[in-house]
């Protein structure tokens, strides 16, 4: 029986902190504009951005509110 296990996985990890809130907010986007590029370069077409994403008081919100946009828009 083969499974598929993939070679990389991506870890998401948002610490708390008022100020931070907003920092990781800027943060995630630059982040996201360059793996995005990097992954149509490499083709991989199917492979979830991130496949862990975990956070602790304002980083478990941002958290959240990742996992439910990806979830609500099917990116």
């Amino acid at each position: 029986m083969q499974q598929n296990v993939p070679n990389f996985q991506r870890v998401l990890i948002l610490q708390g902190g008022g100020s931070l809130g907003a920092y990781e907010a800027g943060v995630y986007q630059a982040f996201y504009e360059n793996v995005t590029k990097q992954d149509k370069e490499r083709g991989f077409k199917d492979k979830p951005l991130l496949d862990i994403i975990a956070g602790t008081s304002i980083g478990a919100i941002n958290s959240a509110v990742l996992v439910s946009y990806v979830l609500e828009n099917n990116t």
